[in-house]
């Protein structure tokens, strides 16, 4: 093994472990404090207009985690985090990207998992 080899392992495995630390301090937060999780699934025109990624940016902005996707009838997604924030991204979310238009949204709030570390698109 090449000193860049094993410099570049080294440094792998510490970025890996911050990720794992990172995760089970969110876990552990989520346990003390209790986290809240919304799913919505929402129609109307929200399919090519950009809305997945502006729902990713808004759930970032509010650092929530879970995901976003399209179905057939609209959108659907789930998201984790402190019940205010879940609040303000609903709302972001009914009011939509520009060119989006929210016809009907079916919303249930639940117990967080802790399962995400991330908010992702899925395709």
């Amino acid at each position: 093994m090449t000193y860049q080899e094993g410099l570049k392992r080294m440094i792998d495995q510490q970025i890996e472990h911050g990720k794992k630390e990172e995760e089970q301090q969110r876990n552990e937060v989520i346990g003390l404090f209790g986290g809240s999780r919304l799913h919505l699934v929402i129609s109307g025109t929200v399919q090519g207009v950009g809305f997945r990624a502006f729902v990713k940016q808004q759930a970032e902005k509010l650092k929530l985690v879970g995901w976003v996707k399209n179905t057939a009838e609209g959108v659907e997604l789930v998201a984790e985090g402190a019940k205010e924030s879940l609040e303000k991204f609903l709302s972001l979310c009914l009011k939509g990207s520009l060119g989006a238009h929210v016809h009907k949204h079916e919303t249930q709030w639940e117990t967080a998992t802790g399962e995400f570390s991330t908010f992702k698109i899925q395709q």
